[in-house]
């Protein structure tokens, strides 16, 4: 997420930059107004795949570990089941951990397209 921050840092266009000063903006403002919604798209997509690495790592965590060694959680429910030949246990498991990601994704879909149509970019 730090890299493509600073990416999106990297490459406002200079020109922009001088428009937002030469228009009295400094400081907070000038990060506020011109430089964060430029880095945005950037910004989003570096949100997005630390969350899909984020959410990996949770899941296998949990997995191996349980919720803190209790008897309660998604990744002991599928080991549980597993241990049990409980196969459609798992199964279900695996549907609900599918359908978070999905929809944490699509969330994450929704923002990245209203912040593209709103400074203007357009999406093929």
């Amino acid at each position: 997420m730090a890299l493509n921050t600073e990416m999106g840092l990297s490459t406002i266009n200079p020109t922009v930059l001088m428009v937002g000063k030469n228009l009295g903006l400094d400081g907070f403002k000038l990060i506020r107004e011109i430089m964060l919604p430029a880095a945005l798209p950037h910004i989003l997509t570096g949100l997005r795949t630390a969350w899909a690495f984020g959410w990996r790592t949770v899941i296998a965590a949990e997995l191996m570990f349980g919720s803190g060694g209790a008897t309660s959680g998604l990744g002991w429910q599928i080991n549980n089941s597993r241990y049990f030949l409980q196969t459609d246990r798992v199964f279900a498991g695996l549907v609900v951990i599918a359908i978070l990601g999905l929809a944490v994704n699509y969330l994450f879909r929704l923002i990245e397209i209203n912040t593209v149509q709103k400074w203007g970019m357009k999406r093929n």
